[in-house]
């Protein structure tokens, strides 16, 4: 039920499966000895499979994880291939301090980055709408940045373009701020 009051995203649906397992293998238990409906059940059970393992491979394929598995190459390469954010990641974990906070924006895949840092997903409050509030006098604004510890931010353009046109994350949000040299040279100054 809570599935039609969400964004009906497939993996919300995570949770029903082992539910749902359970009873279509007790039904395939209480049918597979019966002529039509045994043979019915174990086409469509066949299908899934076959669909199943079709679809796994697609993506498996698409990644190409084998030259890690295999060791022919490294899981700094995979990443930096597959991870569009990986390498400013391992930017930030080189080059900032331990006292640096990083305010990640239009990113949810958190995993490889080791300094401190402060995020959201799209599911939740925007934390950068919170801390520039219209109206706000760019010392206002330095002062939210101050407040919360952050040093920097890092806004993955791409990903945030997705999120916007799924979700309307951030539409209406002023982006000026952070498109103007000069409020951003201003903000970077203090």
């Amino acid at each position: 039920c809570w599935f039609y009051f969400t964004h009906q995203i497939d993996r919300f649906l995570m949770p029903v499966l082992p539910v749902l397992g359970i009873i279509c293998g007790y039904t395939f238990s209480r049918l597979k000895d019966e002529k039509v409906m045994g043979g019915i059940i174990k086409t469509v059970l066949i299908a899934a499979l076959i669909f199943n393992i079709y679809v796994f491979n697609l993506i498996i394929c698409g990644l190409n994880p084998w030259g890690v598995a295999l060791g022919y190459e490294t899981e700094d390469d995979f990443l930096s291939r597959n991870l569009q954010v990986y390498n400013a990641f391992k930017y930030l974990n080189k080059n900032l301090a331990g006292n640096d906070r990083v305010l990640i924006v239009g990113e949810a895949r958190i995993h490889y980055i080791k300094v401190p840092f402060l995020s959201n997903t799209v599911l939740d409050q925007s934390l950068l709408e919170t801390i520039i509030q219209p109206g706000d006098s760019l010392e206002k604004i330095r002062q939210n940045f101050k407040d919360r510890g952050i040093t920097h931010i890092l806004i993955n353009w791409f990903e945030w373009e997705r999120l916007n046109k799924t979700y309307s994350y951030m539409s209406e949000f002023n982006w000026k701020l952070f498109r103007s040299e000069e409020h951003t040279s201003e903000l970077q100054s203090h």
